[in-house]
C-alpha cells in the first residue's frame, strides 16, 4: 500500500490540490485504480463502498461521478474526503452510519456536504453489460465536435467504427493531479470530459488511468 505524506495545516482543497507534492502515488494511478476494476474478477461494490467509507478521512481522496441537474443535462461532480458519521452511544441521531463527502471547496469556513450514495461502486449498467464507447479519449473529442449542439453521443453500434466495449462503475477515483481542474465546478459532461481528457493527456498516460478513462468515455455516450 502506497504511504501517505504527513498532514501540513492545509486551509483548502485548492491548497492540498495545487501540485504533486502531496500525491501519495505520484503519478502512478494503475495500483489505485484497480481495486475498481470491472473484469478480471472484480471487486464487490459493497465490499468497496464498506472499505472507503471506513479509510482514514484525515487525508483527501476524491471520486468522479455524474448527475443530472434540474434541467436533465449530465454533470460531473468531484466528491471529496468520504468518511462514516461516528456513532456516539447513547446518543442516536438521523447521520448514524450515513456516509458523507464534501462538494467543491471550503469558502468562508464553510464547506457543502453531500450523501456519498451505496450505489457508488455498482456497475453503470445493470448486470455489468458492456457499453459501446469510442475508441479513445481523442475519438471522443473528435464525435464530440461532429455534434457540437449534443451534450452527449448518441448511442453506437455495435459495427461503428473506431469503438470499444467497457464496463464501468457509477463513481471512479479521480487521481490527485487532476481534482484541481473540477474542484468547485460541475460542468457538462461534455465540458467537464474534453476539459479532463485533454489535461489527462498533457500531464499523464491515459494508459496509466484506464479506469478512468473508460468511466469518461462512458459518461458522453448513451446507452
Amino acid at each position: 500500500m502506497t504511504s501517505l505524506p504527513a498532514r501540513p495545516d492545509y486551509r483548502s482543497y485548492a491548497d492540498y490540490f495545487a501540485g504533486d507534492d502531496n500525491d501519495p502515488y505520484q503519478g502512478q494511478y494503475k495500483e489505485l485504480l484497480k481495486l475498481f476494476r470491472t473484469t478480471q474478477t472484480p471487486s464487490d461494490a459493497r465490499t468497496l463502498y464498506r472499505s472507503v467509507a471506513k479509510a482514514d478521512s484525515k487525508f483527501p481522496t476524491a471520486y468522479l461521478s455524474l448527475y443530472l441537474d434540474s434541467q436533465g443535462t449530465p454533470r460531473y461532480q468531484v466528491s471529496l474526503s468520504v468518511s462514516q458519521y461516528r456513532t456516539v452511544l447513547g446518543q442516536p441521531t438521523p447521520w448514524d452510519r450515513q456516509v458523507f463527502a464534501f462538494s467543491g471547496d471550503v469558502v468562508e469556513g464553510s464547506i457543502t456536504t453531500i450523501i456519498f450514495l451505496t450505489t457508488a461502486f455498482e456497475f453503470h449498467r445493470v448486470g455489468g453489460v458492456h457499453q459501446n464507447v469510442p475508441a479513445t479519449l481523442a475519438r471522443g473529442r473528435e464525435l464530440l465536435a461532429a455534434e457540437p449542439d449534443r451534450t452527449y453521443l448518441a448511442a453506437l453500434a455495435d459495427d461503428e467504427p473506431n469503438i470499444r466495449q467497457v464496463k464501468t462503475r457509477n463513481y471512479v477515483p479521480l487521481p490527485h493531479r487532476f481534482v484541481q481542474h473540477l474542484l468547485d465546478r460541475t460542468p457538462t459532461a461534455r465540458e467537464g470530459f474534453i476539459d479532463l481528457s485533454l489535461q489527462l493527456e498533457a500531464l499523464s498516460d491515459p494508459d496509466s488511468c484506464p479506469k478512468l478513462v473508460d468511466w469518461m468515455l462512458c459518461s458522453i455516450t448513451s446507452e
